[in-house]
Order: structure tokens, then sequence, then C-alpha cells
């Protein structure tokens, strides 16, 4: 199997192995369910919530961790990130499934300037090496964003500061560069 590559997909990849790559898009297409558990993730910011998923491994840790940004038309539930997190558990990864917040509000559209996802993504990823997150025995020295679409152009935007160094390793696909948005956004990958 094969995942269609099209003009417009752009990836950022820092210290990512060439297998590891390959094991997030190849192996996503057959994975076996073999998630230990799936448990909802409630941040609760001033004035919103984002929800999630945290799927856990089978096996004791510590265990890598993947953290999924969707795009803006994809939730949780989606079958590509389904798949992504069942092969990643299958492998030994944690993954944290972020849902941003529009989806729940009855626009369902994201902030203009992206700053409210940014604000989520950045405090999704600065959860991972806190206390909350130890009873899943992970590893957050070995932690690595997967954003799709619009969550790879909050990743991309230099001024969110999103994934900082909180994260060692990056995969944005899609990062929906729009002319009409080069202002907001960086053109350069």
């Amino acid at each position: 199997a094969s995942i269609p590559l099209d003009g417009r997909m752009k990836s950022r990849l820092r210290s990512v192995p060439a297998p590891l790559l390959g094991f997030f898009l190849l192996s996503a297409l057959s994975a076996s369910p073999a998630t230990a558990k799936s448990l909802p993730l409630h941040i609760e910011l001033p004035d919103r919530s984002v929800w999630g998923m945290i799927d856990v491994p089978k096996g004791e840790g510590p265990h890598p961790v993947l953290l999924v940004a969707p795009g803006d038309e994809s939730d949780i539930g989606d079958p590509l990130y389904l798949k992504i997190a069942r092969s990643a558990t299958d492998q030994g990864y944690v993954v944290v499934r972020l849902e941003w917040s529009f989806l729940k509000r009855s626009d369902g559209k994201p902030s203009p300037d992206g700053k409210k996802e940014a604000e989520e993504l950045s405090t999704a990823l600065s959860m991972l090496p806190s206390r909350m997150m130890k009873q899943y025995e992970i590893d957050p020295a070995k932690s690595i964003l997967l954003a799709k679409g619009l969550g790879a152009r909050i990743a991309m935007k230099t001024e969110s500061g999103a994934s900082g160094d909180s994260v060692k390793a990056e995969i944005l696909l899609n990062p929906e560069c729009d002319p009409a948005v080069a202002t907001s956004f960086p053109t350069v990958y």
C-alpha cells in the first residue's frame, strides 16, 4: 500500500530517522488494534476546553510519545488518526490525539490568527513531561509531533513557539500554506 503525495505535501523533519517516518506513514495502513487502552483527555484553558484521547500501549515503559495535531476538518475519531494510533501503540508509543476546541463550537472555525490553536498545541506539548503524564510511563525525551493541515500550519507558526524544544522530531503534513495567509504564517519550510 502507498500514500498518495501531491505537490502541496510539505514536511519538516528534525532528527527523524527514515525508518521512523516510514513506520508512521506506511505501517499505519495495516495496523492491528493492539491498544491496551484509550482514555479521554481533557485540558481546561481559561476560556475553553480542549479534548482528545490518550492511547496507551501494552507493556511497561518508559514509552516514546507521539502527539497528533489534526487538520481543521478532522477529529480524533478520523480513520487515519485511529490507524496511526493503533500502529504507534503496537510499536510501544503512547499517542496523544488532540482535538481542536473550535470543532465543538457552533461556527466550527479556527481562530483567524491561529493564536488559540497555538495555545492549545503548546499546552498539550507542555503537559508531556508533567506529573500527570507519568502514570502512562512516557519518556518525554522521545517525543514526536505529527501534525497535518491546520496542525502543521500552527506548528510552523514561528511566533507561536508551538513545539519549541518540547519535541525531538516533527512530521508536518500538508501545512496549508495558502498565499492568502502568508502574512500570518511563514512561507519557508
